[in-house]
């Protein structure tokens, strides 16, 4: 009786534990965030589950006024010329490794900007990282004009310093898009919070300086004059292609392409992703007072592996039919 009685439990959680696990055909939503239950600048993040996350701000100006409200996550800098601000976040508790020829992960944007990447230097930048265990700079420490030449800083190592990814851009008024590395800032000898930049590729002061390749790609669009209030999509992907790395990227208005880019990496830096980053480079643009901003109202990680904790969990409901079938 006893035995039946045990059979019947393990059975019935192995059960519930393939239905909850496997996800189905295609792809798996690694993250699904509308910002309702998500923190910014959090001192003590909690860890990433499938609808939340820590979002750290970083930036060469203020950034201060950013927020994050549901369907609406904020990065907003003061309206000074040539500044750099980011959003850093885990996306997983644990990297989605891409092992396997067709494993992908993807990383979707939707957003809404007030113009201020249209004219000069001004970019649009999207990334996806391997984080080595290692979370983003807390409680916004470097937040207000954090990102700087400053010597020596606290934060020239640790944190984001040694991820590892890749990066697209869109910059505006010339259309100079390109895909390039974002390798490891761990050994700069400027010892300077540069190194927690992942988005900038030694553009300037704040931004990251050890510079890795830039992805041989084929693009399609040029500059591209963001309109006010307008919803745009940002996607980035990166797929194992028989050990290589195919990482395309698309900005899209609408049902409107402007812009696609597409490469491969034949030395991919890393084959494991966990962390994300999305962020602007402005220029002063004749919208005086005016904070620049960028609002995101959802974000989506998605891959055709699932997450590893998932994995454990199917493999636990596996064995408790196993041991259904063996007491049996």
């Amino acid at each position: 009786m006893r035995n039946a009685l045990y059979a019947s439990v393990i059975g019935s959680l192995g059960i519930s534990f393939l239905t909850a696990s496997v996800p189905s055909a295609g792809a798996a939503t690694i993250l699904s965030d509308t910002f309702g239950s998500s923190t910014l600048n959090a001192a003590s993040p909690a860890a990433p589950t499938g609808t939340s996350t820590n979002y750290a701000v970083l930036s060469s100006g203020n950034a201060t006024a950013s927020s994050i409200a549901s369907g609406a996550l904020k990065l907003s800098n003061t309206n000074t010329s040539s500044r750099f601000v980011e959003m850093q976040a885990l996306f997983s508790s644990s990297p989605i490794s891409l092992a396997s020829s067709g494993d992908y992960v993807k990383l979707t944007l939707n957003f809404t900007t007030n113009g201020m990447i249209n004219i000069g230097s001004g970019t649009f930048n999207l990334g996806l990282y391997n984080s080595g265990g290692n979370g983003p700079v807390t409680g916004g420490a470097l937040t207000n004009s954090g990102l700087s030449t400053a010597t020596p800083s606290s934060y020239a190592t640790g944190n984001a310093a040694g991820w590892l990814g890749y990066v697209a851009r869109t910059q505006a008024s010339t259309g100079n898009n390109v895909i390039y590395e974002r390798p490891d800032q761990s050994t700069d000898p400027a010892v300077t919070s540069e190194a927690q930049d992942l988005l900038f590729a030694n553009a300037g002061s704040g931004a990251f300086n050890i510079v890795g390749s830039n992805i041989t790609s084929s693009a399609t669009g040029t500059g591209v004059t963001m309109t006010v209030s307008t919803p745009y999509t940002a996607i980035l992907t990166i797929t194992n292609n028989a050990g290589n790395l195919d990482i395309s990227y698309q900005l899209n208005s609408g049902t409107t392409n402007l812009v696609t880019l597409s490469g491969s990496d034949t030395t991919p830096l890393t084959l494991s992703y966990d962390g994300l980053a999305f962020g602007f480079r402005a220029n002063n643009n004749g919208i005086t007072g005016t904070p620049h901003e960028l609002t995101v109202s959802s974000l989506t990680v998605e891959s055709n592996i699932p997450e590893p904790a998932s994995l454990s969990l199917l493999g636990l409901g596996i064995a408790g039919l196993l041991v259904r079938k063996r007491i049996r």
